[in-house]
């Protein structure tokens, strides 16, 4: 039909071996009515890459032209970093850019060179308002630099913001390698819809160990502060953060009485972690007199926190996000709440699970 504009769907290319995008793809970034793109790293780190890392090489990588319709970018397994000039040209050509997710990479990159130019990029998408970053890594107070180039004069900010991270169980000390003290800049007003989370390998699922409590007390400083407290988040959805509490006896009852406090929860999710450390937690899940399921919500928990709370929907509660463990599952149908606690008969060593 005349007058219709036709719909182009999201481009998806996976760069093989080379930083270059094949010509035939070229016409397509240039159609004015694309708005997605998603470029996928499959490349080796041979010498014609290390080279274009060099900053004393000549070695560069050209980008074509890109249709500024373009608001979503997703770029994905580059381990090794971008070329220098790549990130800050795509920022260049994508002024109008929404919504940006970076996963399985270092930003970076190996030498200040590249991380200079991840800077440039960031600072090029002004309009930015979603972004979302999935085991994604980057030089000490890089995450910092990021806070401030989301927060500069004249900016509407952030609205969505999703950090996630992959337990890697198999790498020493790889809790503490995380920029967990530095999310805290991420945080300002204008956030809506904000998520800190870290997930069990999908291959591997042997459970998660919460976030260094040493990176959270920053965190909650920035949401409670004055200049820094997020206005709307009212209107958050699902809403997940670490809490440290040791005993067990005032575990939920405290986790319960902070869900009350956000009247717009519809959803919430508790991974409790107990510590190996603590004997109260050792005998609450290990002992001759066991009972985990003190550290689990039952329904009438569920029904006095949606008197606060109207548009709850579900509550899931686990240990170490491994359900075998045992798990708290409530969910609101048909205006009836519905679901139930399972805990296994044999008991289980928690100690195997725990990694700090």
């Amino acid at each position: 039909m005349s007058g219709v504009p036709s719909i182009v769907p999201p481009l998806h290319l996976v760069l093989h071996n080379s930083f270059d995008i094949p010509a035939e793809y070229h016409e397509t970034l240039r159609r004015n009515e694309l708005k997605e793109v998603t470029l996928e790293g499959d490349i080796q780190p041979d010498e014609h890459y290390l080279s274009l890392l060099n900053p004393s090489s000549r070695a560069t990588v050209a980008i074509p032209q890109l249709s500024q319709s373009i608001i979503k970018l997703n770029l994905g397994h580059f381990t090794w970093g971008f070329p220098i000039g790549f990130l800050s040209t795509l920022g260049e050509r994508l002024p109008d850019l929404k919504c940006l997710r970076l996963y399985r990479q270092n930003i970076t990159g190996p030498n200040a060179d590249t991380r200079r130019d991840a800077q440039q990029f960031l600072y090029r998408i002004p309009d930015l308002v979603d972004l979302y970053l999935s085991d994604v890594h980057g030089d000490p107070d890089f995450f910092i630099g990021l806070g401030k180039a989301f927060k500069r004069p004249g900016q509407q900010g952030l609205v969505i913001l999703h950090v996630e991270y992959t337990f890697e169980d198999d790498i020493d000390d790889f809790i503490l390698k995380l920029p967990i003290p530095e999310l805290r800049e991420l945080i300002h007003p204008a956030i809506a819809d904000l998520n800190f989370n870290m997930n069990p390998k999908p291959s591997k699922p042997r459970g998660i160990v919460p976030w260094p409590p040493s990176g959270t007390p920053g965190i909650l400083e920035a949401l409670l502060g004055d200049t820094t407290a997020p206005q709307r988040l009212k209107e958050l959805s699902l809403l997940r953060v670490a809490i440290r509490l040791e005993r067990p006896d005032i575990h939920l009852v405290t986790l319960l009485a902070i869900l009350t406090l956000c009247p717009t929860l519809q959803a919430v999710e508790i991974v409790t972690i107990p510590s190996i450390l603590d004997e109260s937690h050792n005998q609450v899940m290990n002992g001759p007199n066991r009972n985990p399921r003190i550290l689990l919500p039952t329904l009438d928990d569920v029904r006095i926190v949606a008197q606060s709370c109207p548009n709850l929907r579900r509550v899931y509660t686990n240990f170490s996000r491994v359900p075998s463990f045992g798990t708290a599952h409530w969910y609101k149908e048909d205006g009836v709440w519905k679901g139930g606690i399972e805990i296994p008969e044999n008991p289980i060593d928690f100690t195997v699970n725990q990694h700090m």
